[in-house]
């Protein structure tokens, strides 16, 4: 509405303002419109132009995000109605997109340090006795992890992945 702020001051102001019907004569907008006061959402989120509900929490003590990630999916696949689905954002959203791509990283870890001490023996048998050498050791630290009431998180992880390259050069 373009008129002069004094006569758009309140909400009743709008019951003065006078507009055009498809006969071209002038009506005033409350005999088109009713004013009602109701209180609603100041906004309304959207992810992909559909309307969102945005939830957010964290795990409880001696659960995992993936444990719950598991759970929430189970509860929306029970609960939600139909044309209603998930999604997952920041953090969460890359850890259900990687999934466990750990195991494959460790793969390719131990495929590298295959070939590196390959290199270094110029042999293909030799690097196997250092290679089944690490597998103990990859136990032995889970246990550790385990024991001490750790999480195997990234840091974790990285560390298994120093322990490889720590057996690579000794």
């Amino acid at each position: 509405v373009q008129a002069h702020p004094k006569y758009r001051a309140t909400p009743t102001d709008l019951q003065d303002l006078w507009i055009k019907n498809k006969f071209d004569k002038m009506v005033p907008l409350s005999s088109v419109v009713k004013l009602r006061k109701l209180q609603d959402a100041n906004e309304i989120n959207r992810y992909n132009l559909y309307p969102t509900a945005s939830i957010r929490g964290d795990a409880a003590k001696g659960y995992s995000s993936g444990e719950v990630i598991d759970i929430v999916k189970e509860i929306a696949a029970k609960k939600l109605p139909k044309g209603y689905d998930i999604d997952w954002a920041f953090l969460s959203k890359d850890e259900v997109d990687r999934g466990n791509e750990a195991i494959y990283i460790f793969l390719i870890v131990l495929i590298f340090v295959y070939l590196v001490l390959a290199a270094q023996y110029e042999s293909f048998i030799l690097p196997i006795a250092v290679l089944l050498s690490i597998i103990p050791g990859m136990f032995g630290s889970f246990f550790l992890v385990r024991g001490m009431g750790l999480e195997n998180d990234i840091y974790a992880q990285v560390a298994l992945i120093m322990l490889i390259g720590c057996l690579l050069y000794t």
